[in-house]
């Protein structure tokens, strides 16, 4: 039996993790970020065992493409921008891995419940008086189904103690309910469709204690 506790990359990839399908288009928005893991092994026989993960990333915004697209006829440079808070995810996932006793590397897939909050925005553009109007991106945080793949490697360093890799493919499917609201008249203003389901390779190093 293992906990442990890793931190590295979330490096977002594929359609969905900011993109937007209107008009044709299919652009990312989602920078690389950070994911934190708390890993649970628990081995049923030589080869195969239980496993859990509770995982939490955060990626920043692209805000210069994101302001193209939402506000066509800006160009970046004439939009005020500011991430007031970053896209999130959190994950908990259970299932199976299979490991040699005696052997570092490992392959596990898991499936679970999670959750994606989009990133808080805020874009201040002037009116055709030149005033200043402020328009902040909002959203919820739905829960969703979640799934993970991946392999890494546990490598005994002191007694119980000892060091993990690992490279997994993560994915939330929630989708967040996404609006656009003018801080002026504090009413919403519409937005386009885009899809906030959440795909990353998560690579991280971490630390682990074996309880056998």
């Amino acid at each position: 039996m293992l906990i442990g506790f890793s931190y590295g990359a979330a490096n977002p990839i594929g359609k969905g993790t900011f993109t937007m399908d209107d008009y044709g288009y299919s652009v990312g928005f989602a920078k690389p970020g950070y994911s934190f893991n708390v890993n649970f092994h628990y081995r049923l026989n030589n080869w195969f065992g239980l496993s859990a993960s509770l995982i939490k990333t955060s990626n920043d915004i692209n805000t210069a493409n994101l302001g193209e697209i939402t506000f066509p006829g800006h160009y970046a440079s004439e939009i005020g921008q500011k991430v007031n808070k970053p896209t999130s995810n959190g994950c908990l996932l259970i299932g199976a891995f299979i490991k040699k006793s005696g052997f570092p590397l490992y392959g596990k897939i898991q499936v679970g419940y999670g959750f994606v909050q989009a990133a808080d925005v805020t874009f201040v553009l002037k009116d055709n008086n030149g005033t200043p109007t402020g328009f902040t991106m909002q959203s919820d945080a739905p829960f969703g189904f979640a799934y993970s793949a991946g392999i890494g490697a546990i490598f005994p360093v002191y007694k119980k103690l000892a060091l993990t890799i690992s490279v997994d493919f993560v994915s939330c499917l929630a989708t967040p309910n996404v609006v656009l609201m003018n801080e002026r008249t504090a009413a919403p203003v519409g937005f386009n469709t885009y899809d906030y389901s959440s795909y990353s390779i998560n690579s991280q190093l971490g630390i682990a204690y074996m309880f056998k």
